[in-house]
């Protein structure tokens, strides 16, 4: 029941979207011609290498930390109690 909520929200952001769009551009924008112009940075396999190894080794970076103890305390905990 849930899941059908949520993807009738986004159904109906959908049709809001386009039913807005469709009565500005009768109305309001009527003879305005709009151009649409994405630009992108240039791609950088290096950076793209360097954050998915970030992001695959930080995992065990947050397990060493819960591992070590700081006082006799383990992070973790510390953390907790925080």
């Amino acid at each position: 029941m849930c899941a059908l909520a949520v993807v009738a929200i986004a159904v109906l952001g959908v049709v809001l979207t386009f039913a807005v769009s469709w009565a500005l551009s009768r109305t309001v924008l009527k003879g305005e011609v709009s151009t649409f112009s994405l630009e992108l940075p240039s791609y950088s396999p290096s950076a793209y290498l360097a954050d998915h190894l970030y992001i695959a080794h930080r995992p065990h970076y947050i397990r060493s930390l819960a591992r070590n103890s700081v006082g006799g305390t383990r992070w973790c905990a510390h953390l907790a109690q925080f």
